[in-house]
């Protein structure tokens, strides 16, 4: 389903008329795939899933015209603010955050993320 949505926009628009954007959230919000339980595991399946699920919702929001409402309106920003708390896994907290920088959020939760975003890299830097 990543790489057809990555190339479908009737696809991406098909999945946000059957809310099935709002059940791959459900799964991102499961207790096995939060961020302590990532933190925590030593299974690559666990990570790869989540990114697989974050590249779905990322093409979704990305192709289908309506998706930054539906997605506003199944917490989408919530759910995938959990998910930047990963350390083990910076690709997993960066895609999050520029997920939600770039299709959900308004101007103003933007600033804030931009600055944290700015001093979580410049640390991973020095």
């Amino acid at each position: 389903m990543w790489d057809l949505s990555d190339k479908s926009t009737p696809t991406c628009e098909r999945i946000v008329k059957v809310d099935l954007h709002a059940d791959l959230l459900k799964c991102l919000s499961w207790d096995t795939l939060s961020a302590a339980s990532l933190n925590e595991s030593k299974w690559n399946a666990k990570r790869d899933l989540v990114k697989a699920l974050n590249g779905v919702l990322h093409n979704v929001v990305r192709r289908a015209g309506t998706a930054r409402a539906a997605f506003r309106r199944c917490n989408a920003v919530d759910v995938l603010q959990k998910l930047r708390n990963v350390n083990n896994y910076p690709v997993i907290r960066l895609c999050c955050h520029y997920t939600i920088i770039a299709f959900i959020t308004t101007a103003t939760i933007t600033s804030d993320m931009t600055t944290t975003a700015f001093r979580f890299l410049f640390n991973r830097l020095i």
